[in-house]
């Protein structure tokens, strides 16, 4: 998966990056539509998602690790359009894709998404 990741960041252009995320945010509307048609019982989903219980066997802090991963994943296109943003309006040149690759590898994984400008 890291690899996919990778090829992705390195090879991708950023027009079909943002199309691709907007299609899979579009297919959330299927989920929206078959809520409604598997018509469940809204009580019993109000009760599970105001109350929520750890299943056995699972512990909090798995829920707290997917917790993290999934307001990271919503994060990720924001931090995205906020990087290429920062280097249309520093005015990158090439010279400055290196440092930049770095930054996106080294410095988001690790919680930094300032860009770093040598």
């Amino acid at each position: 998966m890291g690899l996919a990741v990778w090829l992705v960041i390195w090879r991708t252009r950023f027009e079909t990056m943002e199309r691709v995320f907007g299609l899979a945010g579009l297919t959330l509307v299927v989920f929206v539509v078959a809520v409604f048609r598997l018509d469940p019982s809204w009580g019993s989903v109000l009760e599970r998602v105001t109350h929520p219980e750890v299943p056995g066997g699972e512990g909090l802090p798995t829920y707290f690790y997917y917790a993290i991963a999934l307001f990271a994943s919503a994060m990720t296109p924001y931090e995205v359009f906020f990087f290429s943003s920062g280097g249309i309006e520093e005015k990158w040149k090439r010279k400055d894709l290196l440092t930049a690759r770095i930054n996106v590898f080294l410095g988001f994984p690790s919680a930094g998404s300032s860009p770093c400008r040598s």
